[in-house]
């Protein structure tokens, strides 16, 4: 191969990753979950979700030990 031309097969590794795909699929699954339950919150940031979760905290009463 002439020297100017760039073999890309040469910088692939040539090992192949195992995937776990059900890992995969579980934590997009996870992911969905946490999408629809913001967007039942109707919180659509983080930052949202966060004031949302300090306000409940702070409006929730003391439990005694």
């Amino acid at each position: 191969m002439p020297e100017n031309i760039i073999d890309l097969d040469s910088r692939r590794s040539k090992k192949k990753v195992p995937v776990d795909v059900v890992a995969h699929f579980e934590r997009l699954e996870l992911a969905e979950e946490t999408l629809e339950a913001m967007d039942e919150l109707g919180v659509t940031t983080r930052a949202e979700l966060v004031a949302l979760l300090e306000s409940l905290e702070a409006s929730a009463p003391e439990i005694p030990e």
